[in-house]
């Protein structure tokens, strides 16, 4: 299943990706380098929408520290990550029977939102993504999905003890 450091790694790889002489902020951001780009996890939730099925939704800031000070700065960042942004992002992503980060999907941002700080020359661009997935099933057959009831064989094996005793003394 798709984590949120799956969406934050894929982020950040589309972000240096296309702003290759620009820092991504990753821990400090009380004392960064400027310009630099920082990405702020926001919120998100996952619901089971159908049987073995979740529903995903995320948002995420992606926010522009200038150097120049300048308006000018800022609209040109601003046109470059929604360019950058445009396309699908491809996460790359675990199952849970496989080791191997062999798995991606295309995820494609279903709003964004953009807000300038013309004071200290800060640019926030909200981004937010709604997706599927189905719910991985392991070899015990509990879902991977941390609001799904695990299937306890413990108990069905105890229910089939109770009716053999129940038979024999029928």
């Amino acid at each position: 299943m798709i984590t949120i450091a799956d969406i934050y790694k894929a982020l950040k790889l589309r972000l240096e990706d296309c702003f290759e002489d620009l820092n991504i902020q990753v821990k400090d951001v009380k004392n960064i380098s400027l310009p630099c780009f920082n990405i702020e996890y926001i919120s998100g939730n996952k619901q089971e929408i159908a049987n073995e099925t979740t529903q995903a939704k995320y948002s995420f800031n992606i926010v522009y520290f200038s150097e120049e000070k300048t308006l000018v700065d800022l609209t040109s960042i601003e046109e470059k990550l929604k360019t950058a942004l445009k396309k699908p992002l491809k996460v790359f992503y675990n199952l849970i029977n496989d080791n191997v980060k062999s798995c991606y999907k295309f995820l494609e941002a279903i709003n964004t939102n953009i807000d300038f700080d013309e004071n200290d020359y800060i640019l926030t661009f909200a981004i937010n993504f709604d997706f599927i997935e189905p719910i991985e099933i392991q070899e015990n057959n509990e879902k991977t999905d941390a609001n799904s009831n695990p299937y306890d064989d413990e108990a069905l094996n105890n229910v089939e003890k109770i009716n053999d005793i129940a038979q024999n003394f029928k």
